[in-house]
């Protein structure tokens, strides 16, 4: 399953990072079982599209050829064995890096806007761009041009980008809006907009784009502001057309919002490079979306929240630091925080 430079990657992790050989290997060992066991799924209903289709001019055809090449995809992941990770940085429309991560790690990326936004993925992955009418697209990562900061043609005003992988278990896609509402929609609709490249939702209204979207569980959603403000509540408490978020004073804005469980810890990541972590259970779910139930911290400027197990961050001079959440110093709980090791400001930072 891997060939010889995969696993010299693998090899010189360990040996750079030895306090993280145990949760590389487990990581590794996680990923390929599931994409293995995701593979074989797969190729059963290929094989099971083939024989109901044996002598029947019938649409069968157009699913076998996308599970087909979904197979091919999960094929090529399974070579890589997660090594070969794959790094997006943008703001809407402008790549600023298209590359491998470890080649990011090494050269770096060059000076980046203030919230530029960065994706993790694999190099085989396919991605879904969401346009800020709401407008899906699927495109391969191999596709968008590499090298120098560009400027993509189309589609045109894309809001984000979203691993298709991720909903492999998320079912659900929350809409955030420039003023706060946001909409659930099932993952599984995704692939049929993108067919055509049409919007998931049909009444937006023209001063009141999409600016994010996260996946989701249909579980609790979380969200954070830029000061610190929270509110958790059931995501099914999200109405069909859309609900206002949380309602938050002129001064502050949305910085992210997760799905959680009572189990996970939340880190969350200020722009004068501080990680802070909480745990979730510590943070009750009201009924229904409106005010914040209340204020985190006060003074920091949060860029980033998320539950993954390793950080990503860039400085504005575009150097990448890439640190592993467990073995994360204690002080992260406390409000003063973890200070990241040769980090005075953050232009960007995502979870892993």
């Amino acid at each position: 399953m891997l060939d010889k430079k995969d696993a010299q990657w693998w090899v010189l992790e360990a040996e750079q990072h030895p306090e993280r050989a145990t949760d590389l290997i487990r990581m590794l060992a996680e990923r390929m079982a599931f994409l293995d066991a995701r593979n074989e799924e797969l190729r059963g209903e290929v094989i099971e599209l083939r024989r109901k289709g044996r002598g029947a001019n019938m649409a069968p055809a157009a699913n076998l050829g996308a599970l087909q090449q979904r197979v091919e995809e999960l094929e090529t992941r399974l070579k890589d064995g997660g090594a070969a990770r794959h790094l997006l940085i943008h703001d809407g429309n402008r790549l600023f890096a298209n590359v491998s991560l470890q080649t990011a790690q090494i050269d770096g990326v060059g000076e980046l806007p203030k919230g530029a936004r960065m994706l993790v993925m694999s190099s085989a992955a396919r991605l879904y761009a969401i346009t800020a009418d709401t407008r899906v697209f699927s495109v391969p990562v191999s596709e968008l041009p590499q090298g120098e900061t560009v400027t993509l043609d189309a589609p045109k005003d894309i809001a984000t980008f979203i691993d298709q992988s991720i909903f492999e278990s998320s079912r659900y896609l929350v809409l955030v809006t420039r003023g706060g509402t946001l909409v659930s929609t099932l993952a599984g609709n995704l692939a049929r907009f993108a067919a055509k490249g049409e919007k998931i939702l049909r009444n937006m209204l023209p001063d009141d784009p999409i600016i994010a979207a996260y996946p989701s569980g249909n579980a609790d959603l979380l969200l954070v502001s830029r000061l610190g403000r929270w509110l958790r509540f059931p995501e099914r408490a999200l109405g069909s057309t859309g609900t206002q978020g949380m309602t938050l004073p002129k001064d502050d804005a949305l910085a992210g919002l997760v799905w959680v469980t009572d189990e996970a810890p939340l880190y969350l990541v200020t722009a004068s490079g501080r990680l802070f972590m909480r745990h979730t259970r510590d943070l009750p779910a009201k009924k229904a979306p409106g005010r914040a139930t209340g204020q985190l911290f006060s003074g920091q400027e949060i860029i980033a929240i998320g539950k993954g197990t390793e950080l990503l961050t860039v400085t504005p001079e575009g150097g990448l630091s890439l640190l592993s959440l467990t073995s994360v110093p204690a002080r992260a709980e406390t409000d003063a925080g973890y200070t990241l090791p040769g980090i005075s400001a953050l232009a960007a930072a995502t979870f892993i």
